[in-house]
């Protein structure tokens, strides 16, 4: 299956619109700072499943920072990284949820 992953749409989701006609996905993954974007965007497709996470702009939210999916039988970490330390590196991000 192929995942259309966006993040920090910040209100824009005119280009999310787009990336889903170009990319044409069976589902999305939305990775936060941009919560309501991500809400809009599946009632615009409801057919596509949809998971997320929320990001550090994404105030009061109580939804899980991290979560682990499972995706045609592979576990994936969606993440905003802001929990994680990804500006200063991958470390924290290689051990989590291992």
């Amino acid at each position: 299956m192929k995942y259309l992953v966006l993040s920090d749409s910040h209100g824009n989701v005119d280009n999310m619109v787009r990336a889903v006609e170009l990319v044409k996905p069976h589902g999305i993954i939305h990775l936060g700072d941009g919560w309501r974007d991500a809400e809009e965007l599946h009632q615009l497709y409801p057919r596509l499943p949809l998971e997320q996470v929320p990001g550090n702009c994404d105030f009061g939210r109580f939804e899980a920072l991290e979560r682990v999916l499972i995706l045609d039988d592979h576990r994936v970490l969606i993440a905003h990284g802001h929990t994680l330390g990804v500006k200063t590196g991958l470390d924290l991000i290689g051990r989590a949820h291992v």
